[in-house]
């Protein structure tokens, strides 16, 4: 009989069988054995390697949204150790460009800045040993990024500038937002190859200065059409694929994985980053998407934001992803302890 512990996880992971889920239980590769049955419902569960690498975006926080509170469990800027065993990396959104390529820590378009005490807030990600990047996020509204991209100088200056700024994180996250919408042909084409370029540029200078370059995209399924997910995909140390927006909530379980398909057709699974929205997901649809990333073997996911995990998140977060024995999660190219085994367990009802 399934253990009464184990059922009750189980329940708290539910996952309802339909296509997504089956497709799921069929990705090579990973063994897949039965539990048990528990109240009708049939019980499996993933012996597969913990290896999630998990990003919190730290942005846009305020007194009851706070990203540092969140993260810490205290108010700033006291420490605990609070989700610091969970979030293994942050990704601060302090950064934007403008259409010249100068690099600004106060955006004139959105709530993005750098905040005072943004010295110690690096300091205590390096003390919690957590890695860190420095997020530089425009869209393109009123036609910003396709402005700066059709100009040689502008792409200079900021690569010239961000890579100043990098010496302080351990990389640098590019999150260029509304590249080609609906865009086809050659239109889509001449957007593609101009972002490609500019990463072209920007990727061997933080390289050569030992710094990271992860890409934040739309995903390959949605409407903005401006990325070039295989040249991408070569000159990128990872890509999120921010894999929300897409009018529903939670965020439809079969988009996700489509999603990740699409974009695992040129980008290798040990580049490729899950990016999740707090905004529109519960704690159970969460682990619908952490499954998604255990099976297709993800390098990791990210969190759309810190400082809006509400507690049922954070324990069941605890829940199915136990923390590292030791020191930071897997990240390509950077040394760490080997992680633990974890079985993830969920349940499907019968047909």
């Amino acid at each position: 009989m399934f253990p009464r512990a184990m059922a009750s996880l189980a329940l708290l992971l539910m996952l309802s069988l339909v296509t997504p889920t089956a497709r799921l239980a069929q990705a090579d590769g990973l063994p897949l054995k039965a539990e048990g049955s528990y109240g009708g419902l049939t019980t499996r569960a993933l012996n597969v390697p913990h290896n999630l690498h998990v990003i919190g975006f730290y942005a846009l926080g305020d007194a009851r949204t706070s990203s540092w509170t969140d993260l810490f469990g205290l108010p700033f800027p006291l420490t605990a150790l609070g989700h610091t065993d969970i979030v293994r990396e942050l990704a601060f959104g302090w950064y934007t460009i403008d259409a010249a390529g100068a690099l600004l820590t106060r955006s004139p378009r959105h709530a993005w800045q750098r905040p005072a005490a943004w010295q110690y807030i690096v300091g205590a990600a390096d003390y919690y040993n957590m890695r860190t990047e420095m997020v530089v996020h425009e869209t393109n509204r009123g036609d910003l990024l396709t402005t700066f991209l059709a100009d040689e100088t502008a792409m200079e200056q900021a690569v010239v500038g961000i890579a100043l700024a990098a010496s302080r994180y351990g990389g640098v996250n590019l999150n260029f937002e509304g590249l080609g919408f609906l865009a086809r042909g050659d239109e889509q084409k001449a957007i593609r190859d101009s972002f490609t370029h500019f990463v072209a540029r920007l990727a061997p200078v933080l390289r050569a200065a030992n710094r990271t370059l992860t890409l934040t995209l739309h995903p390959p399924n949605s409407v903005y059409r401006g990325y070039d997910f295989a040249a991408l995909g070569k000159l990128a140390d990872r890509i999120i694929i921010m894999a929300h927006d897409y009018g529903e909530s939670p965020e439809p379980l079969d988009r996700v994985i489509q999603a990740v398909e699409m974009a695992l057709v040129d980008v290798p699974r040990e580049k490729l980053i899950l990016g999740l929205s707090v905004y529109t997901e519960t704690a159970l649809s969460l682990v619908d998407k952490l499954v998604v990333a255990e099976r297709f073997r993800l390098q990791g996911v990210s969190f759309w934001r810190l400082g809006l995990l509400v507690d049922e998140m954070w324990r069941t977060l605890r829940q199915v992803l136990p923390a590292p024995t030791n020191g930071p999660s897997a990240f390509v190219g950077l040394d760490y302890l080997a992680p633990p085994v974890c079985t993830l367990y969920y349940v499907y009802r019968k047909r």
